[in-house]
């Protein structure tokens, strides 16, 4: 018996086990992110406080998406606003706060070691509503590094993401190259010669 196929198989086969290998290290580099960011806001948690100034308070991006939105062109496409196009879906809750350690001044603009992005507007707004502009807050400082700082210790949700989206991104794929495998197999056809 032999198989009745030319190499168009082989390289199908070829193409989505390379590109699955592809997409599996861009997952598990997504998971490393992720293990870095949560091991480090597991530290947070027994960083020393200081006393900080909340110098600035606000969300960015959101105002030049929600402008560029509401003015339309005769075509109804977006019109520039700026010089930019108003496709932004990224916000940044944008905070800046004033600590001082052993007599040293300090700044920092980090929420979380998650960071201060955020897909949606409502969730950056909500962020910064427990930092208004001139409260005095507590400020989580790395001992060993004093300019390094946040002003939410430990875990947080959005920590977890890039873990979820890691092995999403390694299931989903090897999930898609067992199913082509497994149809390639079933397409096979033998002849007696």
């Amino acid at each position: 018996m032999r198989r009745q196929s030319g190499t168009a198989d082989f390289t199908i086969l070829l193409v989505f086990g390379l590109a699955t290998l592809v997409f599996t290290a861009v997952g598990a580099y997504f998971a490393h992110l992720a293990v870095d960011r949560i091991q480090e806001g597991w530290q947070t948690r027994s960083w020393p406080l200081a006393r900080g100034e909340v110098l600035t308070s606000g969300v960015t991006g959101q105002e030049m998406a929600l402008e560029a939105a509401q003015r339309r062109n005769s075509t109804g496409t977006n019109s520039a606003v700026g010089g930019a196009t108003g496709k932004s879906v990224s916000h940044w809750a944008a905070v800046t706060v004033a600590y001082e350690v052993d007599g040293v001044a300090y700044r920092t603009n980090r929420l979380s070691v998650a960071g201060n992005q955020f897909m949606f507007g409502f969730l950056a707004r909500w962020a910064v509503e427990d930092f208004p502009e001139g409260a005095t807050v507590p400020v989580s400082y790395n001992p060993q590094q004093p300019d390094d700082a946040v002003l939410e210790p430990g875990l947080t949700f959005s920590a977890f993401g890039p873990l979820a989206a890691g092995i999403g991104i390694i299931i989903g794929v090897w999930f898609l190259f067992v199913v082509i495998v497994r149809s390639e197999k079933k397409g096979v056809t033998y002849s007696d010669d």
